[in-house]
């Protein structure tokens, strides 16, 4: 499908790479077994679904993620070139790329376990403008598990983007560590500069 080179949307955030464990019943207890029916590898991460989704719809995509020096990262590369998604993935020499094993039970009610790995410290301070340039749209996706992402210093990012015109877009991983204040804390600020 051609790309709509007009509507140029940079995706910033989190990118995780799952292990669906399909069928399992519960999560086993110390010391005993559980059969699950099949395993499946795939590319997660909220930026990371949105950059794939919109590249799958024709609209040209970028994204920006952190990722480790480890075959997971090297997957989560190769993924995305196959979906036609751009990516400028920023390497960590000090975490592993971020994972989480899904377990499917048959009821279909997921339970996450999940490492934050080198999304725990991708900072927006590594974001530069000729990242943003041309671009019509920014959206930042994983806020709520990509623990610099959050109040002044998300804010800053946020600015640079309305400076130079662009739509913000924020999606947040929602969960229940934390409490209504402490979204207060993560957004606030963030509030006058998103659009959605």
């Amino acid at each position: 499908r051609e790309k709509n080179m007009h509507s140029h949307v940079l995706c910033i955030g989190n990118i995780v790479v799952d292990m669906v464990l399909r069928g399992a019943s519960r999560i086993p207890e110390e010391g005993s077994l559980e059969i699950f029916e099949r395993r499946e590898t795939r590319l997660g991460g909220c930026a990371s679904n949105t950059a794939i989704a919109l590249s799958r719809l024709g609209i040209s995509t970028s994204l920006i993620a952190k990722v480790g020096y480890d075959g997971e990262g090297a997957f989560c590369a190769e993924v995305l070139k196959k979906n036609g998604v751009t990516a400028n993935l920023i390497y960590s020499s000090e975490e592993a790329t971020s994972s989480s094993i899904i377990i499917i039970p048959p009821s279909g009610n997921r339970m996450i376990l999940h490492t934050l790995g080198a999304n725990k410290n991708f900072n927006p301070q590594e974001i530069h403008w000729d990242h943003m340039e041309n671009k019509k749209v920014l959206s930042v996706g994983g806020i709520g598990i990509l623990p610099l992402f959050s109040g002044e210093g998300l804010q800053g990012l946020l600015r640079a983007a309305r400076l130079l015109g662009i739509t913000i877009v924020a999606d947040t991983a929602i969960n229940h560590r934390f409490s209504q204040s402490d979204w207060e804390k993560i957004l606030g600020p963030c509030y006058p500069f998103l659009d959605v």
